[in-house]
């Protein structure tokens, strides 16, 4: 299991062999045999308003009763659709990691910001979180990124107490903390 997401009686669960949605007692295993999904690899689900948003390492997915690819290769010609980390801001911009850049995706428009054209330290995305003030923090594998608007800024083990720059995942609390899991304690 690499996700799961739940809206009141229905539960989503993403793995490596598709996603399962158990609904009402009925379990339902989708696939890309059976399925517009991209992939069998569901990294990432989350649940905005209607729609599920699915992160799977061929692509960016919308669910609905139907999948729709939203972002991917084969669809809009991106570099990299394996995306390994996926969160929403409070603007409702989509935001994705890869392992060659940090993806946004706002009313048909995608932007990638890599280490050539933004502050981005390495451009291998793995965790991406977003606190109470709209701050995304993304955990790269050199280090943390803190965006809000177009403020970037980079912490890591030369100007923190960091013991490694490789950052695992970050959970935003209800206390507004952030808590940084990295490679080493």
């Amino acid at each position: 299991i690499l996700s799961i997401a739940i809206e009141g009686e229905t539960k989503y669960i993403g793995t490596t062999k598709g996603l399962l949605i158990i609904k009402n007692n009925n379990w339902e295993v989708f696939t890309i045999q059976n399925s517009n999904l991209p992939s069998d690899k569901i990294r990432k689900i989350i649940i905005n308003n209607k729609d599920v948003l699915i992160a799977t390492s061929a692509g960016f997915v919308k669910y609905n009763n139907d999948f729709e690819v939203i972002l991917s290769g084969n669809k809009n010609g991106i570099i990299d659709d394996d995306f390994i980390s996926m969160n929403i801001d409070k603007n409702g911009v989509v935001w994705l990691g890869t392992n060659n850049g940090l993806y946004n995706y706002e009313n048909n428009i995608w932007r990638v910001f890599t280490t050539k054209n933004s502050k981005l330290p390495n451009n291998q995305i793995w965790t991406i979180e977003v606190d109470r003030q709209n701050r995304k923090w993304i955990g790269t594998k050199q280090g943390i990124i803190s965006l809000l608007e177009d403020n970037w800024m980079i912490y890591n083990k030369k100007n923190t107490p960091l013991k490694t720059n490789t950052i695992r995942s970050i959970i935003y609390d209800n206390y507004d903390r952030i808590w940084v899991a990295s490679e080493k304690r």
